[in-house]
């Protein structure tokens, strides 16, 4: 006998008349939904503790994050500052070498300076020899001019006029003889100065050469300090890759241990459908599974249909 349950709904204080049969169905279903809701519960309390140690997990994966960002942040600070170095250092790099190509030129410069100094020397030299080339012919000349006078002071009064010319030509040799030693001292006080002014220009060149030595050690110091410094900034490179992998692994590690938003146990969460994700759920009799009888009434078990795709599922 069915039971009517308009009539019981009119009238809910009266008593209904229940057949014993329909009473154990409804006192199996209890039980097996009683024995459900328990599993579920332990299902429940054990998807509570996997979701607590899934929190734990995730915040100690926070945490590495945090600390892996700020030592990502702490290399690109270092690798700016590196970066700062080496563009300083390129910058005092094309100064000195700027510097260098400034010394080059004065260097060539008193090196052309040199060589005509050298060359004027030559002249002066050369002016020189032929000066004293002159006085050793007028020496001669003022000795055989005075060995004739010697001669012509033996022949008396008749040689006078003679002697007295001679002794004119002597006067001239000797001024001549005074003007080209002077030439050959003004020649000689030229040639030292050219000589002192070559020392200092050879000087000059010499501390020039000993700059652009210290120089080029500079720039040798510079080059290793830049190629010193790309390098760190390459090994941090590799260390900021390594770092982003680490932090990518660990991404994938929290996503792995983020708990899925929906299950089909209690706890006030709605069943979700694994095939589309709708949570419009139905829930009926699976007649595949029968769990017990009352009877020879089957008690079956219970599955769940997604009213939008259609999909079934425990």
């Amino acid at each position: 006998m069915a039971i009517d349950w308009s009539k019981i709904e009119q009238k809910p204080e009266k008593e209904a008349k229940v057949e014993g049969t329909v009473l154990l169905q409804f006192r199996s279903k209890i039980q097996d939904q009683t024995v459900e809701i328990t599993n579920l519960k332990d299902e429940v309390a054990k998807l509570e503790g996997n979701k607590a140690s899934l929190e734990g997990n995730l915040a100690n994966a926070n945490a590495k994050i945090k600390n892996f960002e700020s030592q990502v942040a702490g290399l690109n600070g270092t690798v700016a500052k590196k970066d700062g170095d080496i563009k300083g250092l390129n910058d005092v790099k094309a100064s000195l070498e700027a510097k260098i190509k400034v010394l080059d030129g004065d260097i060539a410069s008193l090196k052309k300076t040199i060589a005509g100094l050298e060359s004027d020397k030559s002249g002066l030299q050369s002016e020189k020899e032929d000066l004293t080339s002159k006085v050793a012919m007028l020496g001669q000349k003022i000795e055989g001019l005075e060995g004739q006078l010697g001669g012509e002071k033996q022949s008396g009064d008749k040689k006078a006029g003679e002697i007295a010319a001679l002794n004119g030509k002597i006067n001239d040799l000797n001024s001549q003889l005074n003007s080209a030693k002077s030439n050959i001292s003004d020649r000689e006080a030229k040639i030292a100065g050219l000589e002192q002014t070559k020392n200092q220009l050879n000087a000059k060149v010499s501390e020039l050469g000993a700059k652009i030595s210290s120089l080029e050690n500079g720039l040798a110091a510079k080059d290793a300090d830049i190629q010193k410094n790309v390098a760190q900034i390459e090994e941090l490179s590799v260390k900021v890759s390594g770092l982003q992998g680490t932090v990518s692994e660990q991404d994938a590690k929290i996503k792995e241990l983020e708990p899925v938003t929906g299950t089909e146990f209690g706890g006030g969460e709605r069943v979700v459908c694994p095939m589309c994700g709708n949570v419009d759920i139905k829930k009926i009799e699976d007649k595949t599974k029968v769990l017990s009888y009352v009877g020879h009434v089957p008690i079956y078990a219970k599955k769940h249909v997604c009213k939008r795709c259609a999909f079934e599922f425990s």
